[in-house]
């Protein structure tokens, strides 16, 4: 009789802890953000079952019904924190090499990407959480590590647009759910543009940079301001010698080197096929093309991982592209160099990590009308555990680079002569379910390079031409069940409307 009593006691001490689909029916027919966000405050190691937050009671928004109690789940991941070849000058310790090419490889991940679901056992005073397991992984606070309360559905139906807060450097950018039931998405799940940030355009305001080749400096006279990545933000590139120029960072688009280069693109999942160079994808099927791409030494079949490579330097005269090739003199202004930013690295997802999509490098400026990089897709995550059927879309997509085109031309002006933005890489879905994924398209593509649109004033006229943004990179998709229909693709490289390049814009 006692241990029928215990056993009863025991199994209704599980049953009061309401797991899986305590959060009832849900039914998103608008625009909403289901997710509380807080992050780490203290390191927490693998096998510790209490981790510590800035705030445990993770309802500041009031989207759910009450603060973290017993039951409840929660996703931690970490987004920064990976460690590079980013030695600073020997003699000048304050900046990086500029000329060494291997800037911003990354050395080790660390425990950048590491994430798991984790259930709530309690909290302790304003920033303890009790877990009722202990954690799998190692997290370090300094990477900007989320803990992300996630909802226990028992079912959800999806007409309208769920998202995610913007990533803002701390927290933001990742949707996370848990259905008991069935999944209907008839509407989008959408954090396109909501992973890491494009790099700000940079310009040298004037004063004039030519013969600037630098990888990596910390003056904005030496190129946009790369993309941020898996190693930090612009804060972080500063304090390593190489916020600004083509050299790309982690899986951040390099900016576009002085003078007027485009950025290049962000990146995230490795193809599987090709090597990183930092060069992208090289447009071969356009005949014309080949032959302008074989002035530069790059032959037909080059292809590198990663992002798309950021367009050249300012150029003054008409020329022809496809019998000059890049820095011959007889171009003017700084001889169309091959000085556009780097594309992003590629990462690895064969250890289960997860990542947002890499940012896009800026454009160069000296005109205050070149272009942003582009936003890297954000990340989602949906633990299933009956089926998944709808019309709709799950949408993880790099945002498009900046174009230099928003400014008009006044009487005998040119204006937008400017490089511009490289886009933001696609980012990450990680979808569980039992079942096949039936008729929702899943897409984490990257965005498109930005193109330079000069417009030309009144009795105008220019053989100008200033480096377009290279494309991002695809991002990753991940499920458990058959899915309909997945889509992974690098964006398009940008391209200038100069009169000068239309045989190779």
């Amino acid at each position: 009789m006692r241990i029928t009593l215990i056993t009863l006691m025991l199994l209704l001490t599980s049953l009061g802890n309401a797991q899986r689909g305590k959060h009832g029916s849900k039914t998103i027919s608008g625009t909403e953000v289901i997710n509380e966000y807080t992050s780490l405050s203290a390191d927490a190691t693998s096998g510790t079952n209490t981790i510590t937050v800035v705030s445990n009671t993770l309802n500041a928004n009031g989207r759910f019904s009450g603060a973290l109690t017993s039951g409840d789940l929660i996703l931690i991941i970490q987004i920064q924190g990976a460690s590079i070849n980013g030695q600073l000058h020997p003699t000048f310790g304050d900046v990086c090499d500029p000329n060494n090419p291997t800037w911003g490889s990354i050395n080790s991940i660390n425990n950048c990407g590491n994430w798991e679901y984790l259930e709530v056992s309690g909290t302790t005073g304003g920033s303890t959480i009790n877990l009722r397991c202990g954690i799998e992984h190692n997290y370090t606070s300094s990477g900007k590590v989320q803990v992300i309360r996630v909802p226990r559905y028992t079912d959800i139906n999806l007409t309208g647009t769920l998202t995610a807060d913007d990533w803002v450097g701390v927290t933001g950018g990742i949707v996370a759910f848990e259905v008991d039931g069935n999944t209907t998405i008839n509407g989008s799940i959408d954090v396109s543009n909501l992973g890491f940030r494009g790099g700000s355009v940079a310009g040298n305001n004037g004063s004039l940079d030519f013969n600037s080749n630098w990888f990596a400096g910390t003056t904005q006279d030496k190129g946009g301001e790369k993309g941020e990545s898996v190693v930090g933000d612009w804060l972080t590139y500063q304090l390593i010698g190489g916020r600004f120029a083509k050299g790309a960072i982690g899986n951040g688009g390099g900016g576009g080197s002085s003078h007027n280069a485009g950025g290049a693109g962000g990146a995230n999942a490795s193809d599987g096929i090709n090597t990183w160079t930092g060069l992208g994808v090289p447009n071969f099927i356009t005949a014309s093309y080949a032959t302008a791409w074989a002035q530069e030494g790059i032959v037909v079949g080059t292809q590198s991982s990663g992002g798309g490579r950021g367009g050249y330097s300012w150029s003054d005269n008409s020329n022809n592209p496809l019998t000059t090739g890049p820095g011959d003199g007889s171009w003017g202004g700084d001889n169309r160099r091959s000085i556009g930013g780097y594309g992003g690295r590629d990462l690895d997802y064969t250890t289960g990590k997860m990542f947002f999509g890499g940012g896009g490098g800026g454009g160069h400026e000296n005109n205050n009308q070149g272009g942003d990089g582009g936003d890297g897709g954000g990340m989602i995550f949906i633990s299933s555990y009956g089926t998944i059927t709808g019309t709709g879309s799950i949408l993880a997509n790099g945002e498009n680079g900046q174009s230099s085109n928003y400014t008009s031309a006044g009487f005998g002006q040119v204006t937008n002569k400017d490089g511009s933005g490289g886009a933001g890489a696609g980012g990450a879905v990680y979808v569980t379910s039992p079942s096949t994924i039936a008729g929702v398209t899943i897409t984490a593509n990257g965005g498109s390079g930005g193109n330079q649109v000069l417009d030309f004033g009144s009795f105008a006229s220019s053989n100008e031409a200033q480096g377009p943004g290279g494309g991002g990179g695809g991002g990753y998709i991940k499920t458990t069940g058959i899915s309909s229909a997945t889509n992974v693709n690098g964006g398009i490289y940008g391209t200038t409307n100069s009169s000068t390049m239309s045989s190779f814009p």
